[in-house]
């Protein structure tokens, strides 16, 4: 698998700064307007406005199991200082949650990851495949053209097994071309050579 470092795909800090979790996940007097209007009570708010703030900074929905605890209690403390972070336990296996994920996707005007996704991703790294040989920049074209076209975004394990499997389309392609603007002769060299080199030979 490629390391998710080497790409532009989005991901949590692994140290987050009290700057980072006022700048990033602090949520605006807007948001705060629209979580209100969109739950009842606080657990329910502070559940919508932590699902918020992390599809701002991923483009996907997690569960609130994956969020980092830093950035759960920081929100949790906004919307109310005598809620904890435990009082979401259920959240992720809630109704609730499923309320909100399409009002949050609407809010902020994305559609869910789809068929129609995974072909906009498929054809940006072809596009990409013929002169760019790393996968992680098959992954980052596939991640700017989801990002244009307002889509979200599937887990890094989709792009990368997709990137890898247009790699390798496109390799063989390649080779296929070049094979057959060879002559006969440079043929049956290279044919010789590749018997040769897969020879096992006895131990």
């Amino acid at each position: 698998m490629t390391a998710i470092e080497r790409t532009a795909y989005p991901r949590f800090k692994r140290i987050l700064t009290a700057k980072d979790l006022e700048e990033v996940y602090t949520p605006t007097p807007q948001e705060r307007v629209l979580a209100l209007r969109s739950t009842k009570g606080t657990v329910a708010e502070a559940g919508f406005l932590v699902l918020l703030k992390t599809h701002q900074r991923l483009g996907r929905f997690i569960p609130l199991s994956e969020v980092p605890f830093a950035i759960l209690n920081h929100i949790v403390k906004i919307v109310d200082p005598n809620l904890s972070a435990s009082d979401l336990e259920t959240y992720d296996t809630s109704g609730t949650r499923q309320r909100h994920i399409p009002l949050i996707r609407a809010a902020r005007q994305l559609k869910p990851y789809s068929p129609a996704a995974r072909t906009c991703a498929l054809k940006a790294m072809i596009g990409v495949a013929r002169t760019k040989e790393d996968v992680a920049d098959l992954i980052n074209a596939a991640l700017e053209s989801l990002a244009k076209e307002c889509f979200e975004l599937p887990p890094f394990a989709v792009l990368d097994k997709a990137a890898h499997y247009v790699r390798a389309v496109t390799t063989r392609g390649l080779h296929r071309q070049v094979y057959e603007k060879l002559s006969w002769e440079a043929r049956t060299v290279l044919e010789w050579g590749h018997n040769i080199f897969s020879y096992s030979f006895p131990r």
